[in-house]
């Protein structure tokens, strides 16, 4: 008998994909007859092998199995067992929001489950395992606070259709916060739903008539275990595994090295890695049900770290939404005033929702994968000149961001990035340009870093990095007008006529 792993249960022959049966597996392998080919083989099995994953809608729990394939969606789940009928889907991309619903995700900073509307029609199924989801038939309609009452009561309800969506939106909002939101919290998270019928403005009345003023956000602490004394990560880990579907293989890893593990058992085989799945609403080609073996990232907890001391380090597994708050509450110190610059350009991206979802690694990935991509994130990272730890083959190393797309990235992933402080003295910005403000990819975007003695006619004192999207596939940085400004003061006509 040879032994295998659990996450190759395939036939050794023909390589057909099998579905372990409980009653096939004795003392740790299993064994069965190969129904494509009619091989007898057995597996030993190292991890534990799933059949079912668990996810509770409106208080009620729901046990989800092989009978799903691994493309399957949570909306199509929601819509197709009638457990929410009244979340509705349209785009099936991520940009309309009629189908959003409120789920418990956990939030690093907090170190608890919190509150977020997501896009249901980009969520896989299969990355729920554990979920708490409240739909639009979970929401009170009824008391004096209820979010359906008062969008009625504003006359906000329209054709209806979006409605679930809208409503989704903000009490997800307000759960969030403890229904401490100001006007502007409101009008920000108001991107993520399309209404078709009206100029939004019922819409906003009625979510801005629950704004109040909020206190100052506190600071960021980076909080330890009190067990290991390493960063806390939220929660102790729990055991890898995996679920064998109909279609594909799901793999639950809970480390970084068990996922290090699993990419490495599966190299060479057509897996990809999920935690979002936002990507897919920009390329198709990334339909889960594309791939024969899928890595879902969330359990990875790892990768949600935040450490302040010393170095800024932020896990891959951060939501924008979540790198945005870091980012924000970080940008009181002097030495990272950029991160205003950053927080302006992550609130540009896509839609609320999405933001929710995406992670700002998975942002890159897909920049990777096509240089094409107006990638805000990447202009941004490259423009702050962010470092990246990437496992490269099982290997650890540290590579600025200026390196990662000549990178090869096979079989490898992000890790976390690094941001360094800066003096007063560098000056960074990062600009848009796109047809709407919000939900709208770049047409052009860019980000330039100057370091600049304002007292000598604003003199650039070294090389400067000048970056842009959306020129072409090869075109990142300006390397000619970088080269030529050094040394060469701002203020001084000659300088910008190129004298």
């Amino acid at each position: 008998m040879e032994e295998k792993k659990a996450n190759s249960l395939s036939c050794p022959v023909c390589s057909a994909l099998h579905i372990p049966q409980k009653q096939n597996l004795k003392n740790g392998i299993f064994m069965g007859t190969c129904q494509s080919c009619g091989h007898f083989f057995k597996f030993r099995c190292s991890n534990s092998v799933e059949s079912s994953i668990t996810i509770t809608v409106n208080g009620k729990s729901y046990s989800v199995g092989s009978e799903y394939s691994g493309s399957t969606t949570l909306n199509s789940f929601l819509r197709d067992s009638r457990i929410s009928t009244g979340t509705k889907y349209m785009c099936k991309e991520g940009g309309c929001g009629t189908c959003l619903v409120q789920a418990k995700l956990y939030e690093p900073i907090t170190m608890e489950k919190q509150s977020y509307a997501v896009n249901s029609c980009l969520v896989p199924l299969f990355s729920c395992d554990g979920w708490e989801v409240t739909t639009i038939e979970g929401v009170d309609s009824t008391s004096v606070q209820a979010v359906p009452k008062r969008l009625a009561q504003y006359n906000g309800s329209q054709c209806g259709f979006c409605s679930p969506g809208q409503v989704m939106n903000i009490h997800a909002l307000l759960d969030y916060h403890g229904g401490a939101v100001t006007k502007q919290m409101v009008e920000d998270a108001s991107d993520s739903v399309i209404c078709r019928c009206t100029g939004f403005r019922p819409i906003l009345d009625a979510m801005k008539s629950f704004a109040e003023d909020v206190p100052d956000i506190e600071d960021v602490h980076t909080k330890r275990c009190d067990r290991t004394g390493q960063t806390c990560t939220g929660s102790c880990h729990k055991q890898s595994s995996q679920l064998a579907l109909k279609d594909a293989q799901w793999f639950k890893p809970s480390t970084v090295p068990d996922l290090i593990k699993m990419i490495k058992d599966n190299k060479g085989k057509n897996y990809r890695l999920v935690f979002g799945n936002t990507g897919f609403g920009v390329y198709k080609e990334l339909d889960p049900k594309n791939f024969d073996v899928l890595i879902d990232l969330r359990g990875v907890t790892e990768l949600y770290g935040i450490d302040f001391d010393p170095t800024i380090v932020l896990g891959s597994g951060l939501s924008l939404s979540q790198l945005y708050d870091v980012l924000y509450r970080g940008s009181n110190e002097p030495q990272f005033g950029y991160f205003k610059e950053m927080c302006k350009i992550i609130s540009k991206v896509a839609t609320s929702s999405v933001r929710n979802l995406g992670t700002w690694a998975g942002n890159l990935m897909l920049k990777h994968k096509h240089p094409e991509f107006q990638s805000d994130i990447y202009t941004m990272l490259e423009a702050v000149r962010a470092q990246l730890n990437i496992v490269l083959n099982g290997e650890t190393r540290v590579i600025p961001v200026s390196e990662f797309l000549s990178q090869d990235m096979t079989d490898s992933v992000i890790v976390a990035m690094f941001l360094n402080a800066v003096p007063d003295s560098h000056h960074i910005r990062v600009y848009k340009v796109n047809k709407r403000t919000q939900s709208a990819h770049s047409d052009v975007n860019a980000g330039m870093n100057f370091d600049i003695d304002v007292t000598q006619n604003f003199r650039v004192k070294s090389q400067p990095t000048i970056v842009f999207g959306g020129i072409s596939k090869s075109f990142v940085h300006a390397t000619k007008t970088e080269e030529y400004l050094v040394g060469k003061a701002l203020g001084d006509q000659n300088t910008l006529i190129g004298k």
